[in-house]
C-alpha cells in the first residue's frame, strides 16, 4: 500500500511539473504596409516541454479565393478560421516583412493553462474552427482576448470601467501612418463607432490588447512573466507625406474658389454622389454594425447626382431646390458632429466646406437669375 501511494504521489508530482512547464504567451505583431496588415495581428503561443511542441494558435486565417470574397466580407458573412502553425513557420512572414513581434508570457495557474489549451484545441476541431469575422466585435484579437480573460481567476480579470474613447478614436490612432485609409474608414463607418466604449472593449485591436494586459500586470503584479521582442522590425521612419486627404481637399477648395464654374462643381459632385449611393447600400446589406447608422450620407449625398441631372436638363427651379436641401442636410451633419453623435474627421472638413459652398453658389446663382428675370 505504501509503495502504491508513493508511486501515485510520484506520478501526480511529475504530471504537475510537466504541466507547469507548459507556457502560454500572447503574441502581438506590429502593423504593416499590406492592407491585410493595417491593424497588426494577435495570436496565442503554446510551448509544451513534455511534448516538445512550440505552436501558435492563429485566429486570422482567411482565403482570398473564397467565392464572392468582397461581397461576403462587406456583408459580414466571410468565414475566418483558427489555424495552428509551428512558431518558426508563423514568424517567417513577419521576419520577411520586417515587422516587430512582441511576446508576453502569461504566468497563470497550470490548471487554467490546461483549460486554455483545451479550449484552443476544442476550437481547432474541424466543426468549430470557422467563425464569422466582424471588424471590432469578433476578430483575431477579440478571440484571443476572450479566451484568456474568460479563464483567468477573478483577481486577474480586468476591472471593466468606462473610458473617454470611442472605437473611432482607436481606429484613427492606428491609422496615422495611412492617411487615405483613415479618411475612407471615417467616411464608410457610421455613428455606431462613436459611442463611448469600456476598457474591455478597447482591447479589440492587437496593441490595445497588449497594452491592456501590461496595465493589468502593473496593477496586479504577476500575470506577465516577461515581455520580450522576439523579432525587431525596421525602425519606423515617420516621414511627412504631404499628399494627404487634408492637403488634397484644401487644394480642391482653393481651386473651386478660384474658378467657381458650374462645370467644376459638377466634376466634384459626380464622385461624391456615387459614394453617396454606396453609403446606404453598405448600411442596408451589411451585418457589420460599424457600417450602419452612417449619417455621413447627409453631406456625402446621393442627391448631388440629381442636381447634376437637373442642371443638364435645365430644370432650374428643381436644381435650386435640390441644392437647398443638400445644403441644409450638410448643416445638420455639422450639428451631429458638434453634439458628438457622429464624428467627422478633421481631414474631411475642407471637402465638406467646399461641397456646402457649391450648394450655396448654385442656389444663389438661380436666386439672382430669378430676381433679374
Amino acid at each position: 500500500m505504501k509503495q502504491l501511494l508513493l508511486v501515485t504521489f510520484a506520478i501526480l508530482l511529475l504530471s504537475q511539473t510537466a504541466r507547469s512547464e507548459t507556457q502560454i504567451s500572447l503574441i502581438t505583431c506590429d502593423k504593416g504596409d499590406p492592407s491585410y496588415a493595417t491593424f497588426g495581428h494577435t495570436a496565442i503561443r503554446v510551448i509544451d516541454s513534455e511534448k516538445k511542441t512550440d505552436l501558435v494558435y492563429n485566429f486570422g486565417i482567411f482565403q482570398f479565393n473564397t467565392p464572392n470574397f468582397v461581397y461576403k466580407f462587406v456583408k459580414g458573412k466571410l468565414n475566418y478560421r483558427l489555424g495552428v502553425h509551428e512558431t518558426a513557420l508563423f514568424m517567417r512572414m513577419y521576419e520577411h516583412e520586417n515587422r516587430t513581434v512582441w511576446e508576453q508570457q502569461l504566468h497563470i495557474d497550470p490548471v487554467i493553462t490546461d483549460k486554455i489549451i483545451d479550449t484552443l484545441n476544442y476550437l481547432y476541431l474541424p466543426e468549430n474552427r470557422n467563425y464569422l469575422y466582424h471588424f471590432l466585435e469578433k476578430n483575431c484579437t477579440t478571440e484571443a482576448r476572450d479566451i484568456i480573460f474568460n479563464m483567468l481567476p477573478d483577481e486577474y480579470k480586468p476591472k471593466i470601467h468606462p473610458t473617454d474613447s470611442t472605437y473611432r478614436d482607436i481606429l484613427n490612432q492606428y491609422l496615422t501612418h495611412k492617411k487615405w485609409t483613415q479618411a475612407v474608414i471615417n467616411i464608410i463607418m457610421g455613428a455606431n463607432i462613436d459611442r463611448p466604449i469600456n476598457s474591455y472593449e478597447a482591447m479589440a485591436l492587437p496593441t490595445t490588447l497588449m497594452n491592456g494586459i501590461t496595465r493589468i500586470n502593473n496593477q496586479r503584479r504577476g500575470i506577465i512573466g516577461s515581455t520580450t521582442v522576439i523579432h525587431q522590425g525596421k525602425a519606423s521612419t515617420q516621414t511627412f507625406k504631404w499628399w494627404s486627404p487634408l492637403v488634397a481637399f484644401i487644394l480642391l477648395a482653393l481651386a473651386w474658389i478660384a474658378v467657381r464654374k458650374p462645370i467644376f462643381s459638377y466634376a466634384i459632385w459626380l464622385p461624391i454622389g456615387l459614394i453617396g449611393l454606396l453609403i446606404p447600400a453598405l448600411w442596408i446589406i451589411s451585418d457589420h454594425v460599424e457600417l450602419q447608422n452612417n449619417w455621413n450620407i447627409l453631406w456625402i449625398n446621393p442627391l448631388y447626382l440629381a442636381i447634376i441631372i437637373a442642371g443638364i436638363r435645365r430644370k432650374v427651379k428643381l436644381q435650386q431646390k435640390l441644392a437647398g436641401i443638400v445644403g441644409i442636410s450638410t448643416l445638420i451633419s455639422v450639428a451631429l458632429h458638434l453634439t458628438g453623435f457622429q464624428h467627422i474627421h478633421y481631414s474631411l472638413w475642407p471637402l465638406l466646406i467646399v461641397l456646402f459652398l457649391t450648394c450655396v453658389n448654385i442656389y444663389y446663382i438661380h436666386w439672382q437669375k430669378g430676381i433679374t428675370s
